[in-house]
């Protein structure tokens, strides 16, 4: 009973001894804190940018639903196992056009840029779908089942941390230092580069003896 709850490890340790479990905490953490400014902006860009309406820009949010509730659907229907990781990685490049959309938008006509929004919307929505899901499956099979609850709670706390931040420091940069067009940019490349080094984390780990058996996927 007591004694062995309080022998079972913390989340601290758990971290510590799970090298892929602190890379999936870190990745998410700056992921949302880079992405979390399209939230933040998105409605004042679709207003002020590209002369936009409410019902464009629910369409627009509509379709990075419909890309989730996609990415959801072709992972139920696969029937291969394919290692986790990868759909993280594949879903994390696909969410760069998010922010990538309304940049590349700036740059053409209206209708142009509400298309281009429209088809990242929807590619990066699919993204969505496959690293939401594949991030769940890891969280499940990464901990040790002893604190898996305390595990999942850290997890949205970093989520929220990441939220938070991200949303403090956005009204700092736009649009005092750079415009909403360049803002959006550097979100797209900095998960680009997120991923190309979450890439580079997970071979090295791969090849590392000690890293590999953390990974009991």
């Amino acid at each position: 009973g007591l004694v062995a709850v309080q022998n079972e490890p913390g989340v601290l340790v758990t971290l510590k001894d799970k090298p892929h479990l602190q890379l999936l905490f870190l990745s998410i953490f700056v992921a949302i804190f880079i992405i979390i400014g399209f939230d933040v902006l998105s409605v004042i860009f679709v207003r002020d940018v590209i002369q936009g309406n409410e019902n464009i820009y629910g369409i627009l949010v509509g379709m990075i639903g419909l890309g989730t509730l996609g990415g959801a659907v072709i992972l139920m229907l696969r029937k291969k196992h394919v290692d986790p990781w990868r759909d993280i990685l594949i879903g994390m490049a696909l969410i760069s056009l998010i922010p990538l959309g309304p940049a590349l938008a700036e740059l053409g006509s209206r209708n142009i840029g509400i298309g281009l929004m429209l088809i990242c919307n929807l590619l990066g929505g699919l993204g969505l779908g496959l690293l939401s899901t594949q991030v769940n499956t890891l969280l499940q099979v990464l901990p040790p089942p002893a604190v898996l609850g305390r595990i999942a709670g850290a997890f949205e706390s970093t989520a929220v941390a990441g939220q938070l931040a991200g949303m403090l420091v956005t009204p700092l940069l736009v649009p005092g230092l750079i415009s909403m067009g360049q803002y959006f940019f550097f979100s797209a490349l900095g998960i680009i580069l997120l991923t190309a080094v979450m890439t580079i984390i997970l071979r090295k780990m791969l090849t590392t003896p000690q890293y590999a058996r953390s990974a009991s996927v």
